[in-house]
């Protein structure tokens, strides 16, 4: 993101660069160009030209005012890390350690600044535009004359790489920041002023106050340092849980906003220090949803770690599971007893009682990552899909290998065991779903349709048709008819990636739902749309159908870092869990929460500027309900 004046630049993953009138929010331009997503991206001072980086090592210079593409520069090895104008010149730096100096006008490369040792990750200029500051990857800072390229000083100390370069506003002083957690002060001069604070991490921003008195310095632990120039006071801003970056004063120096990876943007004040608000609702993706067998509970899981456990019934939230050093990253329900296995970022599996909660043990699954894993309909088996391409199955009872899976061609992203347990099926990067007999270990299928990715299969309860879903943006349902060939005979089109594809319980429903943020819901026996529920607004991650008999209860859960329950097409509840509590809010307006969900409740239900139950009294159907109460 990058401001200049009233417009706002935006750059995403999808590799389009946006542009905003930062008053109203009304989107002027869409530019594209970047296939494998933006970065860097920023706007000149005077808002005419935008520029982003790609991941194919070519920034492109877009006119703003017009949408006219100016200039494509190449030449650089990807990534490019840093971008700054100046005025007259772009500037840039590249894993190759190169800065290049890139004339606006004719779009030709004038300068190639060298002796950098590892990727330049910072270039920035003065504000008066005279001096250009570079930190690259061998911890070193190098200030450069604009007028002639020559380079003034060569600043050394850091003993980390330098990630984070900011001159004061007056130009009098830069900061530098590096990944040994060393924040350093620089006269233009040359002069070393020392060390100004030293973090317990990385140091990934660094940023003076408008006035120039405060410095303010970011770690990847979450925490935040303001410290005044001339008497050394400090100021500590606790509270976010992963990386800050990045972060901005206001205008007036009155408040400080810091984003985290941790999902939360906090305002704080920065002279008493106080967060005077968390706004939420940024990066909590919930990744997957599971019921258990008979339908009682719901697993949910994503980029925080952790697993929660609920009960449709009511909505309240049981408990959670948390990993002991590392973090859980998806859940599967044995269909046979109370067991949830979990994976982990650093490629465990852990088994726990999910009626009791404890902790049972953990399967050293042999790979760093567990893309995919699910149970046998007999709970004995354990499928694993790893870092080699393969799917190993795993005895439960003892963890003994049981089989390996090979012939793949890129990684398994979805594994299903059919419901007689003889056979498994795969999806795979490779663009083909495949079969397997389990008695015999021996391949019987190779099902060819999709274009790109498959990230989902599912079997029909009778195991009659299999559905496999993925980044072409189709649904394929093949049936698979005993002794024959399997035939193709449905295919359900989307806009967008498919991430996920469920039967229901009774098979005559199949559930879709990908990146235009909608589920659908087909009859499964004629392909027919039966249903399109809209409520989340971002990405659908994950559906699925509760197992219980004659339900029709569907779950689904995506980027917006809630779950939403849904019968006979319509919403039944959605379940929002965070570290500082939980809410569950039904479409009649009834709700129910225990902790402090704080801002996001109320970004769920689209009111944030109110506090919890401030409405209650005004809002006709609005009220609190009992834990247990049922929805």
């Amino acid at each position: 993101m990058a401001f200049a004046g009233e417009l706002m630049a935006t750059g995403a993953s999808d590799g389009v660069v946006l542009l905003w009138d930062a008053l109203t929010g009304e989107p002027l331009r869409r530019l594209e160009g970047h296939p494998d997503g933006v970065w860097p991206l920023r706007l000149s001072a005077s808002g005419d030209l935008v520029a982003a980086g790609g991941g194919d090592g070519v920034v492109r210079v877009w006119e703003s005012a017009t949408g006219r593409l100016v200039h494509e520069l190449t030449g650089h090895r990807a990534p490019v890390y840093t971008a700054s104008f100046g005025r007259s010149a772009l500037v840039t730096g590249d894993a190759a350690g190169t800065v290049r100096v890139w004339d606006l006008g004719s779009g030709q490369m004038k300068e190639t600044l060298g002796e950098h040792r590892g990727s330049v990750f910072r270039t920035v200029h003065s504000p008066d535009g005279r001096l250009l500051a570079t930190g690259d990857e061998a911890g070193t800072v190098r200030l450069w004359d604009t007028a002639t390229w020559t380079r003034l000083h060569e600043l050394t100390g850091h003993t980390g790489s330098v990630y984070s370069l900011a001159f004061a506003p007056d130009g009098s002083l830069l900061a530098s920041g590096d990944t040994a957690g060393a924040v350093r002060l620089w006269s233009p001069s040359g002069e070393e002023r020392g060390v100004h604070t030293t973090h317990a991490t990385s140091v990934y921003q660094v940023a003076f106050s408008p006035g120039g008195q405060i410095l303010a310095s970011g770690d990847a632990n979450g925490v935040v340092r303001l410290q005044r120039l001339g008497d050394g006071n400090r100021v500590e801003l606790t509270g976010h849980r992963s990386s800050v970056w990045p972060f901005v004063f206001s205008p007036d120096g009155q408040e400080l906003a810091t984003s985290s990876n941790d999902g939360t943007v906090r305002l704080w004040d920065p002279h008493s220090g106080q967060c005077q608000r968390v706004l939420r609702g940024h990066g909590r993706r919930i990744s997957s949803v599971a019921f258990s067998a008979d339908g009682s509970l719901l697993a949910t899981s994503g980029n925080d770690g952790t697993v929660r456990l609920w009960e449709p019934r009511t909505g309240r939230r049981l408990r959670e599971f948390t990993g002991h050093n590392d973090r859980l990253i998806s859940a599967s329900f044995s269909p046979a007893g109370p067991v949830l296995a979990t994976a982990s970022n650093d490629g465990g599996v852990h088994f726990w009682n999910a009626s009791t909660g404890d902790y049972e043990r953990e399967l050293n699954a042999e790979t760093e990552h567990v893309w995919a894993e699910a149970f046998s309909p007999a709970g004995d088996l354990l499928a694993t899909a790893n870092d080699d391409d393969t799917v190993r199955l795993w005895y439960r009872p003892t963890g003994r290998l049981a089989g390996n899976l090979t012939e793949h061609r890129g990684r398994v992203r979805s594994i299903a065991f059919s419901p007689d347990g003889d056979h498994v099926a795969t999806g795979c990067d490779d663009t083909l779903v495949r079969v397997w007999h389990l008695p015999t270990g021996r391949r019987v299928a190779v099902l060819e349709g999709h274009s790109d990715r498959v990230y989902s299969v599912s079997y029909s309860p009778d195991g009659r048709f299999l559905v496999s879903a993925g980044n072409d943006g189709r649904a394929l349902v093949w049936e698979l008819p005993p002794g024959h060939a399997p035939r193709l005979v449905h295919t359900l089109r989307h806009e967008g990636r498919l991430w996920s594809a469920a039967f229901g319980a009774a098979g005559s429903l199949l559930a879709t739902g990908g990146d235009d943020t909608l589920v659908r819901v087909y009859d499964a026996a004629g392909g027919d749309l039966r249903h399109t529920l809209s409520g989340h607004n971002r990405r659908v991650w994950s559906v699925a159908f509760s197992p219980a008999p004659g339900s029709e209860l569907l779950a689904s859960a995506g980027d917006d870092g809630v779950v939403i329950l849904w019968e006979g097409g319509a919403r039944r509840a959605t379940l929002l869990g965070l570290p500082e509590g939980w809410a569950a809010l039904a479409p009649d307006g009834r709700y129910k929460l225990q902790g402090d969900p704080g801002g996001q409740f109320w970004h769920v239900v689209g009111m944030s500027r109110f506090e919890l139950g401030e409405l209650d009294a005004y809002l006709p159907g609005v009220r609190q309900v009992p834990l247990d109460a049922p929805f």
